[in-house]
């Protein structure tokens, strides 16, 4: 199943139904009906997005999907978005936590980024500044905010962060915790790949054609049998 077509199809419902109240049960209808939909039984389809099968030897695969079990797995995806068709007719979310990003993203355009918007890039450029100095801006809260003061009690706080992070960072400058175990980068080369060895930067073209004529010879002499049984565990 195609999802881009699903989604085609699903808007298509939203735009056709009239009222509210006929469009919820008419996508709740159609989002039913979209997997048979596209496994090709279409006794149930709508007559605004599907005709039905133009020929009568289409594939049906509704079939082997409920014998296989994974007609029931699609359906779970589904139940979700069928249980909440009155938010999707209106585009809307009740989560505070998107309601509150989708503000945010007004102001620091989320993951897109403008360039010819002055405001989208400064805001960008300050909140790098903010980063790399390690200090509250006003002048971020204030752009975000409609140019409002933080206030006492929200300088007071930034104020509290800047001396806890201070006194963390003085305090593991004086001591250093060497019990601490820290993961290696590199464990060195694998046994299974050859010794890593220096780069040789000045090789004449005959040098070179010399030492790739050796390693494709090399390669044409492995035992692949005993590789096999030496990297099987």
């Amino acid at each position: 199943m195609e999802a881009d077509e699903v989604v085609k199809d699903f808007m298509t419902s939203i735009t056709m139904h009239g009222l509210k109240y006929n469009r919820i049960i008419g996508l709740r209808k159609d989002l039913d009906n979209c997997l048979y939909h596209r496994l090709g039984q279409h006794s149930n389809c709508a007559t605004y997005f599907c005709t039905g099968s133009k020929s009568n030897s289409a594939l049906n695969l509704i079939l082997e999907a409920e014998n296989g079990r994974i007609l029931r797995e699609m359906k779970n995806c589904t139940s979700r978005l069928i249980l909440n068709v009155e938010s999707l007719i209106e585009n809307k979310t009740n989560n505070l936590c998107e309601q509150f990003n989708a503000i945010i993203n007004k102001h620091v355009t989320g993951k897109r980024l403008n360039f010819s918007g002055r405001r989208s890039y400064n805001t960008r450029v300050e909140a790098a500044v903010k980063f790399n100095s390690k200090q509250f801006l006003q002048k971020i809260h204030k752009q975000m905010a409609n140019n409002n003061s933080p206030g006492m009690f929200g300088k007071k706080f930034m104020k509290n962060i800047d001396r806890i992070q201070k006194n963390t960072k003085n305090r593991r400058q004086l001591f250093p915790d060497e019990r601490r175990y820290q993961k290696p980068h590199s464990y060195g080369p694998d046994a299974d790949y050859g010794l890593a060895e220096s780069l040789i930067e000045n090789l004449s073209t005959e040098e070179l054609e010399t030492k790739k004529s050796l390693f494709l010879s090399s390669l044409n002499d492995v035992n692949f049998e005993q590789i096999e049984i030496d990297t099987r565990d």
